[in-house]
């Protein structure tokens, strides 16, 4: 048969305060009880796979010449600062694919070389990632 304790004996007495050692500040104490993760930044990585990312759209030879015949007439009228709308594919750096970006803005310069477009806001799209331009200037092509 096993011993009853209740432990009326010791019930009422005052908390024992160490004389030798400093008490444990609150949050200390609370941090020894935290949650346990074994597995650090798994959270993490599971949103990250689940991560939705698209993939690039190759253009084929018609709409490359749609494009270079819309970013003509935006050279040739940027006296007028025509403000444009460029769809551009950004890789993503994680995984595969990427995504679509709009930018608005009005190009600045064109630099063959480099081959990238400038706009009056400071931003660079790479000419390989341009998708789309859309303009007013544009007649439904």
């Amino acid at each position: 048969m096993k011993a009853a304790f209740n432990y009326e004996d010791i019930l009422d007495l005052p908390h024992p305060v160490s004389q030798k050692h400093p008490a444990m500040p609150l949050l200390a104490r609370a941090a020894q009880f935290a949650a346990f993760k074994a597995l650090t930044g798994y959270e993490e990585e599971i949103a990250e796979e689940g991560r939705y990312t698209e993939q690039a759209i190759e253009l084929d030879e018609h709409r490359k010449e749609v494009l270079d015949r819309r970013l003509r007439i935006l050279w040739q009228r940027r006296e007028e600062k025509p403000t444009a709308e460029f769809v551009c594919f950004e890789p993503d750096l994680r995984k595969a694919g990427g995504s679509y970006r709009h930018i608005r803005g009005v190009i600045t310069k064109i630099d063959l070389l480099k081959g990238t477009l400038l706009l009056q806001t400071g931003e660079q799209i790479a000419l390989e990632r341009l998708c789309d331009l859309r303009s007013d200037l544009f007649f439904d092509e």
